[in-house]
């Protein structure tokens, strides 16, 4: 046996105190009743209050018989259930939803018929009839009851004298009709113009000439079916509200999430991160309590196709303009899609900056700035400068001590030489005959 499980929301009316904290959140006293005294401990306080006609959403799992869970409450504005209607007509009062198929039934209904019949006919071509009497496929009926769908090498007849012991006679089938195979064609078209894609739309060739012609059938299509896209969008940027309502409920804890950037590029930012402000007093960053948001959709092509349209265009110009891969090669590498087009989108806006081709944002301005050391490097820079005087203090003390050392040698040398001098002119008294140079 089967049971069948539903889930059930219902919104409920109900009166609720909204307060403006001190620190600009806004919030529901039933919200924060379990921690409003942890709140007043930490410096926010209540700055005012009102009374708001509000709602809460009630959740249930239901089975045939009862309720299995519920009711539970969630304090947001929408139930989570998110119709996408194709197109809607009032009639009278009451709405009428139809999808892109709804006005194609008819003619599809018409073309699988003909085409059935296309096809039969078709299988039925190869097989012959035969022009005989019942003398001549007597005893053989089964047989030739079958004829047209076996194989059979061989024909089995009886010869009636009547006819003149002739065989039987094949009578050719007759072909498709022609006008089967057009009213099939037209039904086609007319598929086509009822759900608004032709071939065009869908990439396939047809008889369109040329690139503009391919264009306006394009665009005949979409403006033919452009009230789904449009119910579309609606549904999409309801998602989006509700999603916007419950976030601040359920991200009210310091968490990193990974979002998603416009050109599909990942980042990590942190909700709810405690931070300490100026004045020395902790803040908080990020916080999606704090605040009003809003939801666009806008429909178009992705960011992939535009950069493939961009880096094309780019393209035909640079035919008559060859200039524009000098003045805009960062740009044609920014939308290029193969690996390390980011690192060539930088190189080339460097040397764009450079040859001032390119006005630097003021990041780049403030990076292009020679950067003050910080402290860390100062008391390296200082530690280093105390060092290279220490070793020049000790050099010149060096340097001292060398010439000292030099002076009385150089005095030593001058005593040896007068003692020297002193004791030959000693000897030259006994010998006065003996000439003494002292050099």
């Amino acid at each position: 046996k089967e049971v069948r499980v539903a889930e059930y929301y219902r919104k409920i009316s109900r009166e609720r105190e909204l307060l403006l904290m001190s620190d600009g959140a806004v919030v529901f006293r039933d919200e924060i009743a379990n921690i409003i005294d942890e709140k007043e401990a930490q410096g926010v306080t209540i700055k005012k209050s009102r009374k708001v006609k509000g709602s809460v959403i009630e959740w249930f799992k239901l089975f045939g018989d009862g309720i299995l869970e519920g009711p539970i409450e969630y304090p947001w504005k929408y139930i989570p259930v998110v119709p996408l209607y194709g197109k809607r007509i009032n009639i009278e009062g009451d709405w009428k939803v139809k999808g892109l198929t709804r006005n194609a039934k008819d003619p599809q209904r018409s073309y699988n018929y003909i085409r059935s019949v296309i096809t039969e006919k078709a299988l039925l071509a190869p097989k012959f009839n035969y022009i005989l009497t019942p003398e001549e496929i007597k005893g053989y009926q089964d047989w030739w009851n079958n004829a047209h769908s076996s194989a059979s090498p061989y024909i089995l007849f009886n010869p009636d004298p009547s006819q003149g012991n002739r065989r039987p006679e094949p009578v050719n089938p007759s072909p498709v009709p022609i006008e089967l195979v057009t009213i099939a064609q037209m039904d086609a078209e007319d598929i086509k113009t009822a759900t608004g894609k032709f071939d065009a739309s869908l990439g396939a060739p047809s008889n369109e000439t040329s690139g503009v012609a391919i264009r306006e059938r394009k665009i005949e299509g979409d403006v033919g079916s452009f009230v789904y896209i449009d119910n579309l969008t609606k549904s999409i940027e309801f998602t989006g509200e509700i999603l916007v309502d419950m976030i601040p409920y359920i991200y009210d804890k310091e968490r990193t999430i990974r979002i998603l950037g416009e050109d599909g590029a990942e980042d990590f930012v942190t909700l709810n991160e405690k931070v300490l402000d100026e004045d020395g007093g902790e803040t908080t960053n990020n916080d999606l309590s704090v605040g009003n948001y809003d939801v666009v959709v806008t429909v178009g092509p992705s960011f992939t196709t535009q950069r493939v349209e961009a880096n094309e265009a780019i393209s035909a110009i640079g035919q008559q303009f060859p200039d524009i891969y000098r003045i805009g090669a960062d740009i044609f590498m920014k939308n290029l899609d193969i690996q390390g087009s980011a690192e060539l989108e930088r190189r080339f806006r460097k040397i764009g900056i450079q040859e001032g081709v390119i006005e630097p944002t003021e990041e780049e301005k403030a990076e292009m700035q020679p950067k003050e050391p910080s402290e860390a490097e100062k008391l390296s820079l200082a530690e280093l400068a105390g060092k290279v005087q220490k070793l020049a203090a000790q050099i010149e003390e060096l340097d001292a001590k060398s010439e000292s050392e030099r002076a009385k040698a150089a005095e030593s040398e001058v005593d040896a030489k007068v003692k020297i001098a002193e004791f030959l002119r000693g000897d030259n008294e006994n010998q006065p005959e003996k000439q003494v140079r002292v050099s």
